[in-house]
């Protein structure tokens, strides 16, 4: 996959990302309407993908977290989902996907994103595990619970306790 860019993809590719660059600090510095600036910095690298390909795209994502990190210094993980989000659009209109897979892909590749980056950045700035793991644990079994109850009133207890009702973590059945 690696390969030497010809000059027309440096250019473009340097091209495209400065305007996403653009539209990211138009994001942040514009005190109303900013948000709407999201949506063309999106674009950009679709629209990259699309015309050079996915190499020369990741490049531009490439310049573009570079630019945007000596420029702001926060705006990272926002330029980046938004240039990220921008390739999977592209590839998946090179690939002319249709439209439920493309809709539970995107979804699900987003959520999951969403969830990594959160709960990398409570692992970094967040309470200790010590004390989010039986939170968690505490969480999960109210859930079990909850399921129970509802089974139980739908008449499906029998087959709920019989069939799939999943270990409790805190020990209590």
């Amino acid at each position: 996959m690696i390969r030497n860019l010809s000059a027309i993809e440096i250019a473009e590719g340097a091209l495209l990302a400065d305007i996403a660059v653009i539209f990211q600090l138009l994001t942040l510095y514009l005190p109303v309407g900013g948000v709407f600036f999201h949506i063309p910095a999106f674009i950009v690298f679709a629209l990259l993908v699309l015309r050079r390909g996915l190499y020369v795209g990741i490049m531009g994502l490439c310049v573009a977290l570079f630019i945007t990190g000596v420029l702001t210094g926060h705006a990272l993980p926002i330029m980046f989902l938004s240039g990220a989000g921008g390739l999977f659009l592209g590839i998946t209109m090179k690939l002319r996907l249709r439209h439920i897979p493309l809709l539970l892909l995107g979804i699900t590749g987003g959520a999951l994103t969403l969830y990594c980056l959160l709960f990398a950045l409570a692992l970094i700035i967040g309470p200790p595990l010590t004390t989010t793991v039986p939170a968690m644990h505490r969480a999960y079994d109210s859930v079990v619970s909850l399921m129970a109850l509802i089974a139980t009133n739908l008449g499906l207890g029998t087959w709920w306790r019989l069939n799939i009702q999943p270990i409790s973590l805190s020990g209590r059945s």
